[in-house]
């Protein structure tokens, strides 16, 4: 088992594909829809990585990754993005980074 992860992602068939890979991988999963949602499950669970998508309802992935490097400093953070020039600053702070659409191998090799 290798911990607990938040998947913050809109796209509901993307989400389900996230969530499915990492419990296959042997992880514990919440996922999560937008910022509040975001922000509740932080309030609720310890979390050992995030994958996080830079645009979503009620805010952006990067606010909820700020408050996890608060919360959680060691946290593996994996930060997504359909625009790869977003992802530009993300790399620059230290996160690691794939660029949707992503094979399930590209993912397992971000997240593990």
């Amino acid at each position: 088992m290798y911990g607990s992860v938040l998947i913050v992602e809109d796209e509901m068939d993307i989400s389900k594909l996230w969530e499915f890979e990492c419990k296959r991988l042997g992880f514990e999963v919440v996922a999560t829809r937008n910022v509040q949602e975001a922000k509740s499950a932080m309030r609720t669970f310890k979390f050992s990585r995030a994958i996080l998508d830079l645009v979503i309802p009620g805010g952006s992935g990067e606010e909820i990754w700020e408050e996890l490097q608060l919360s959680y400093p060691h946290i593996k953070v994996v930060i997504v993005s359909g625009h790869p020039s977003r992802l530009k600053s993300a790399k620059k702070h230290g996160a690691h980074c794939i660029c949707k659409p992503c094979t399930l191998e590209e993912f397992d090799k971000a997240i593990l």
